[in-house]
């Protein structure tokens, strides 16, 4: 060939340089020409996470924007697994266990003619919302690049903090806040802020449009690592410790110090940072004023009676399939015993840590995202201790989008193959 000769080691690169080539250029359309799916992406977070409680009332109860888009999108998302199966082995086995502890549920409610309000509430968070992120949305993510998953995550959570930080200050200045119905709130809960428990002396929780100040915190905590995985400016994530301080839920305040814990743990947050001192040592001080501002001692912050809650487990019977009602209060795992007993409560551990035990037995394999959404979950399971919001929209379909992130083994081609060169871990 003009005089060269083709070595063997010549030919072994060129014959991995043209695919990896052909790869990149795939990774670059991707980018510049989001598949349909991303549009449905972008949809669902803005719909559960920056917006999560606009939404409609049906028969007295309040049906999220959020909720109906998953349940529109669930076929749709199956029909595409169906022509794509590449779906995480691991997200199947996280799915079964939830299905056994709904299957409990079912059973207890053929056996004792439950309530079909607790029937339905059943079903939705052990049985459809884990078919649906799991089973036909949990995939798809594998054809979106971090790059997409994470600018619609982060605009959202900016949106979240922006309107959260602003109502707070209209608050403490006028005692009204901004509303907007079908957008930040239900469209049948106007005003209803305030009959929520969200009052705290003259100042009243960060709700954001979450409404709920228990809520958001746990939602936050979630989501705290992988959205500050993604969130690359200081000033952002100096905003969001802020905001989650400003709940002024001491569950979340303990949950943003072990997700911090996790954090440093896994190796995304490095503590020999001094920017890591300054932010922590910024929010302890917020907590400080917050606390002076409220009359809070030390005995306040560590109630023991966990503000009137210790009487879900002090009233708990124990028995192997629960009692004869669904009710899952503050602190989560009571409600679980309570409701499934000590044989559902078991298997219910079971779903709620795969996610965990998955991201433990392969740390060391693990990209920075997945070690990030596994600790999230983490956090999340340490604040449902005290105030788990499990059962009000969107706490689960939250928990169950962070572990889908600990599924996600790295971004695939449009054909299903792993991007050359980029390791699906």
């Amino acid at each position: 060939m003009n005089g060269q000769s083709l070595t063997p080691d010549h030919a072994l690169s060129r014959a991995w340089s043209a695919p990896l080539a052909q790869s990149q250029r795939m990774l670059a359309s991707a980018r510049s020409s989001p598949s349909v799916f991303y549009w449905v992406y972008v949809l669902l977070i803005i719909a559960n996470i920056a917006s999560p409680k606009a939404g409609i009332e049906v028969y007295g109860y309040p049906l999220t924007f959020g909720y109906m888009l998953l349940v529109v999108i669930a076929p749709i998302g199956l029909i595409g697994l169906a022509r794509r199966p590449t779906l995480s082995s691991a997200a199947i086995g996280n799915f079964i266990a939830y299905l056994a502890v709904g299957f409990i549920g079912v059973y207890k409610t053929i056996l004792y003619g439950t309530a079909a309000s607790s029937v339905l509430l059943n079903i939705a968070l052990f049985i459809a919302l884990p078919a649906i992120m799991l089973i036909a949305l949990c995939a798809h993510l594998e054809y979106l690049t971090e790059k997409q998953i994470g600018t619609v995550l982060r605009w959202s959570m900016r949106f979240v903090i922006v309107w959260g930080l602003m109502n707070f200050v209209i608050f403490l200045l006028t005692k009204h806040i901004i509303e907007i119905r079908y957008i930040t709130i239900n469209a049948g809960e106007v005003s209803s802020v305030f009959n929520k428990n969200n009052r705290r002396g003259t100042l009243m929780k960060l709700i954001s449009t979450y409404n709920n100040g228990n809520i958001f915190g746990a939602c936050m905590i979630t989501l705290a690592p992988v959205y500050i995985y993604f969130e690359k400016s200081r000033a952002w994530v100096v905003a969001f410790l802020i905001s989650v301080v400003l709940s002024l839920s001491r569950s979340t305040w303990f949950g943003l110090i072990m997700v911090s814990v996790f954090m440093a743990l896994s190796g995304q947050l490095r503590l020999s940072r001094i920017s890591f001192w300054i932010a922590a040592l910024a929010a302890l001080a917020l907590a400080i004023v917050m606390m002076a501002t409220l009359g809070w001692s030390g005995d306040s912050l560590l109630d023991t009676n966990l503000g009137g809650r210790t009487e879900q487990w002090t009233n708990l019977t124990l028995s192997p399939f629960g009692e004869n009602t669904f009710r899952i209060a503050e602190i989560l795992y009571a409600g679980l015993l309570r409701s499934f007993g000590v044989i559902g409560f078991l298997i219910a551990l079971v779903a709620l840590l795969y996610p965990i035990g998955y991201a433990l037995g392969r740390a060391s394999q693990l990209s920075t995202l997945r070690r990030a959404a596994a600790a999230g979950c983490a956090g999340y399971l340490l604040v449902s201790f005290f105030d788990a919001a499990f059962i009000y929209p969107p706490t689960i379909v939250i928990y169950l989008f962070v572990s889908t992130l600990v599924y996600r083994r790295g971004f695939r081609l449009p054909s299903g193959d792993p991007l050359r060169g980029a390791p699906a871990r």
